[in-house]
């Protein structure tokens, strides 16, 4: 039998996957992406039913075009025919659109034909670099920071660096108990992350760390609200530390509901500008209002950026991440019974209220060179 923090592990991993591919779309429902399908098929294995997975990717949809190399990754996860046979229909089995280049071993997440990110915002008349916070050049410095941040996906070159997480788990009141360390290799080009298993546990954390979790916070239709906290010294820079808060009403962050589909829930938190480069180097923030009949009642994420130097030149990229999610799910830590039922929700008999956290550290940064 599955163990039951695997199973309610990948539920919350799929359910997180599934949102972070979702930013920005809370109230329509786009076509499903590449690694969205693949989460899909990771999460037949051990939490939804295969049954559950193909009506999933029937009411939404593909949104990119089937080529071989999907399917020889479908076929690598050993996803059931059922949901191959439902992907290569709705996907037209186009098997002869050739694929951006990758690095060996790579598999892109999202072939040709998936929706790209926005344009970045026109250049605007930015405070010179250095420049202080204060009452008085407040707005002009946090649209500073906006324009920065929504054209930073835009400005970064390609590259690779290996991803290596610990997962824990928590009982109730009880303290952390260490499970899983596995990694990837993350391959980043065509302005995107692809992944590439490295250890043998078949996950990795995905938020959007380079670049969608902060554009969710900046763009316009999220009507945050800011505040200046104060200057700060932040792992050796000067910076400022802002406050922010995002209603559900308008935040760009969905999370899988059953019966309901994508909703999205507000959070707040603060971040920290560095004054030389206007950047944002770490993140903190905590969902407010989780949707009633979410499998997620709380998530925290605390995520920092150091400099690396690609390409001779010095570039903001993820150092970790620390995302710790509290669920509804429950488990006994070996004994229960329940199971997941088709519409992903943990139907745990007994036992206490669980905790899960992933720290992922990011190194061995090096310029991507595709053959």
């Amino acid at each position: 039998m599955t163990h039951p923090f695997l199973r309610i592990g990948l539920l919350v991993l799929f359910t997180l996957m599934l949102t972070a591919g979702l930013a920005g779309t809370a109230q329509a429902k786009p076509p499903l992406t590449a690694e969205q399908v693949t989460t899909i098929v990771t999460a037949s294995k051990f939490g939804i039913t295969v049954e559950r997975a193909v009506e999933m990717i029937r009411e939404r949809g593909i949104g990119f075009t089937v080529t071989d190399s999907f399917l020889k990754q479908l076929e690598a996860l050993e996803a059931d025919a059922a949901i191959v046979n439902v992907v290569k229909e709705l996907g037209g089995n186009r098997n002869s659109t050739v694929q951006p280049a990758a690095a060996p071993g790579v598999l892109p997440t999202e072939p040709e034909g998936t929706e790209k990110s926005p344009p970045p915002p026109p250049d605007v008349d930015l405070l010179p670099l250095g420049t202080v916070p204060t009452a008085e050049n407040w707005t002009q410095f946090l649209e500073s920071v906006r324009n920065r941040v929504l054209r930073y996906t835009h400005s970064l070159p390609d590259f690779v660096c290996n991803q290596g997480t610990r997962s824990y788990q928590a009982f109730g009141r009880r303290g952390w108990t260490q499970r899983e360390i596995y990694e990837v290799e993350v391959t980043y080009f065509d302005q995107s992350p692809h992944y590439r298993q490295i250890s043998q546990f078949p996950l990795f954390r995905d938020v959007g760390e380079f670049g969608p979790v902060l554009t969710g916070i900046f763009t316009p239709q999220s009507q945050a609200t800011f505040k200046l906290q104060g200057l700060e010294k932040k792992h050796g820079r000067n910076t400022a530390r802002v406050s922010f808060q995002i209603p559900k009403e308008t935040s760009q962050r969905p999370i899988q509901v059953k019966d309901e589909g994508m909703v999205p829930f507000g959070y707040r938190g603060r971040f920290w500008v560095d004054l030389e480069t206007q950047l944002v180097v770490r993140l903190e923030s905590k969902s407010t209002d989780m949707p009633r009949k979410s499998p997620i009642t709380d998530e925290e994420l605390v995520l920092r950026y150091k400099e690396v130097m690609l390409v001779d030149k010095l570039v903001w990229l993820p150092a970790e991440l620390h995302v710790i999610v509290r669920t509804d799910a429950m488990g006994d830590g070996g004994l229960s019974t329940g199971a997941l039922n088709a519409g992903g929700t943990p139907n745990f008999q007994t036992g206490d209220k669980t905790s899960l956290r992933w720290v992922s550290f990011f190194r061995n940064y090096r310029t991507f060179e595709p053959e």
